[in-house]
């Protein structure tokens, strides 16, 4: 009875209106407030008898069900796990030794025994799961649990947790507890990655989302990678992520850096913000245990002094900003051995004597790297006009002198090329193509900075500047004006007896020296 009531009441207000949307069928849903995203919930309303219904009631009615209809929030969310593996590896030996163990085992008539070693792995998988605002967020968890339990890790039995509990009294510890707990053993979440599909522009999160990171393993988590309109609970939700030590914002559509990077994770380590439109960047002071910072490809013109006190920092990677004038104390900096400013309009670059650790540093549209002991020294060059792949040396584009034309101008402009490995890097390109000899023939102030190199205190700069010279040497004219130079007088000096005194590790390359001498001769003959 009471739906034919309805029925008639919902046609007699269809026949006395005129709105176009009170033809359609209303439906009581509209009006469910158990909606699971919480964010999409307006005002209850008292919905009154068709008969009691006004205009505005109407206007209300509709915009409840055209905000119901919108798309839901889309996220996809990533755990990665990681575990260390023992594996058996069997070690090979070489000829000699086999056929001394083939004779022993003729003669004591046994077969030899291949040798094992352990060896350690470390195997990683992944969780991925996408939660929709509208879905119950238990679900998800449910789908995390299962994929953690479908990993390939090995059971391990039980272990034992323990937990350091810190009793204070105001500034002193009074008492420290212990607390062991034996527990299954469960491979937990070291990597979290969370993005958004359907990016707006707002940065609100419904709360469905927090109610699943409630219920998820953050506490382990020691990798942060947040994509576009997520970065926010870096904030809301800081006290899960005591462990982190790396966090990756790039691709973030970041403007500024936000502050609680600095001011809730003082042990960060590795702080990535690739990709972004970050104009400057705030003082890292905090971050004392920073080693890695990646700001490529933003909109940078300076860097802050202060970026001296992360005197732990060993990589700095700068691409693809407008730096021209980088202001660092690369003396505080010792431990940076990885330095990139490729693609930035660089016209001075800071000292660098003190960087002793340097082993890769890209310049412009080159990149020089090395090993440790600087023994083998590769060189690579690119097109920063294009996303363009730095190709070898020996490609079609280093036969082009002009390649490394804005190279040679940055290092030859004061005493960078003192550094060994930009003076291992210039060695290896001149002796590579006579061209690369002429552009440097024609670079202001590089004759002269090359003469400097033979009076430095460092006997391996001294030793690479007689490979540069040497290979300029062979360019008559080159020559002609290293003479006019008075380099004449430098070879003297460097090899006065000395030399041998100070330096007799330079002895073997005396022979470069004297070619010069000779073809000094050569040419005044």
């Amino acid at each position: 009875m009471r739906e034919r009531e309805r029925e008639r009441e919902h046609q007699s207000l269809q026949h006395r209106s005129r709105a176009p949307f009170l033809s359609l069928p209303l439906s009581l849903s509209l009006f469910h407030t158990s909606a699971r995203n919480t964010s999409q919930r307006l005002p209850v309303l008292e919905v009154p008898s068709f008969s009691q219904r006004t205009p505005k009631h109407k206007v209300l009615i509709m915009f409840r069900s055209l905000t119901m209809g919108r798309t839901p929030d889309v996220f996809n969310l990533s755990f990665g796990y990681r575990e260390e593996v023992s594996v058996k590896a069997t070690t090979t030996t070489n000829k000699e030794e086999e056929e001394e163990e083939e004779e022993e085992e003729e003669e004591e008539g046994k077969e030899g025994e291949q040798q094992q070693q352990i060896k350690t792995e470390i195997q990683s998988h992944e969780v991925n799961v996408e939660y929709n605002s509208d879905r119950d967020h238990e679900e998800i968890l449910d789908k995390i649990a299962d994929g953690q339990m479908s990993l390939p890790f090995k059971e391990q039995g039980d272990v034992v947790k323990a937990q350091l509990l810190c009793l204070q009294g105001g500034y002193d510890v009074v008492k420290v507890k212990v607390r062991l707990t034996i527990e299954p053993y469960k491979p937990t979440p070291k990597i979290f990655r969370l993005t958004r599909q359907n990016n707006t522009g707002t940065t609100t999160l419904c709360e469905g989302l927090y109610s699943l990171l409630k219920g998820c393993d953050l506490d382990s988590i020691e990798e942060l990678i947040l994509g576009e309109g997520v970065v926010r609970i870096l904030g809301d939700i800081r006290e899960r992520f005591k462990n982190v030590i790396s966090v990756d914002l790039s691709n973030s559509q970041l403007t500024e850096l936000p502050v609680e990077i600095t001011q809730f994770f003082p042990r960060l380590e590795v702080l990535k913000l690739n990709n972004n439109k970050l104009i400057d960047l705030p003082s890292l002071v905090n971050l004392k245990k920073l080693r890695e910072l990646h700001c490529d490809n933003n909109q940078l013109t300076k860097i802050r002094t202060d970026l001296r006190e992360n005197k732990m920092l060993q990589v700095i990677s700068l691409k693809g900003n407008k730096l021209t004038k980088p202001v660092m104390d690369m003396k505080a900096l010792s431990k940076v051995h990885t330095f990139h400013l490729y693609g930035n309009p660089v016209e001075y670059l800071p000292e660098m004597h003190h960087c002793k650790a340097l082993r890769c540093l890209s310049l412009v549209n080159v990149v020089v790297s090395a090993n440790d002991d600087l023994t083998e020294v590769g060189v690579q060059i690119g097109d920063t006009t294009s996303t363009y792949i730095p190709q070898a040396i020996s490609g079609k584009a280093a036969q082009k002198g002009k390649a490394f034309s804005d190279f040679f101008t940055l290092v030859f402009r004061h005493s960078s090329c003192q550094h060994l490995l930009i003076a291992t890097a210039l060695a290896k390109i001149a002796q590579e193509d006579p061209m690369n000899c002429v552009e440097i023939g024609a670079t202001e102030g590089a004759l002269q900075q090359m003469l400097t190199m033979l009076l430095t205190s460092d006997v391996n700069v001294i030793r690479e500047a007689t490979h540069i010279i040497a290979a300029l040497s062979q360019l008559p004219d080159i020559a002609q004006k290293l003479i006019d130079s008075k380099v004449s007088q430098r070879i003297q000096s460097l090899m006065a007896v000395s030399l041998f005194v100070c330096f007799p590790s330079l002895q073997p390359y005396c022979d470069t020296l004297l070619y010069w001498w000779l073809f000094k001769i050569k040419i005044d003959l």
